[in-house]
């Protein structure tokens, strides 16, 4: 699943939440799904920065080596 489907996925669990009765072990079951998915984004995020800033480093170090 990506980012993006992961995000409506949780988005749909709040609605889930907020707008139905379950029972509370339903509830619970779906708030700990939410919690994994969106560690799962937060991992994704945080790769994607490593690599944004890996890039920008790689950029630098090319600008560098052009000016000498």
């Amino acid at each position: 699943m990506d980012y993006e489907k992961k995000i409506e996925e949780i988005n749909n669990i709040i609605t889930q939440l907020d707008n139905e009765k379950l029972t509370l072990e339903d509830s619970i079951k779906l708030f700990e799904k939410a919690e994994k998915i969106y560690k799962e984004c937060d991992n994704y995020l945080e790769s994607a920065k490593g690599n944004v800033y890996k890039i920008k480093q790689d950029l630098n170090t090319f600008r560098e080596e052009r000016m000498k």
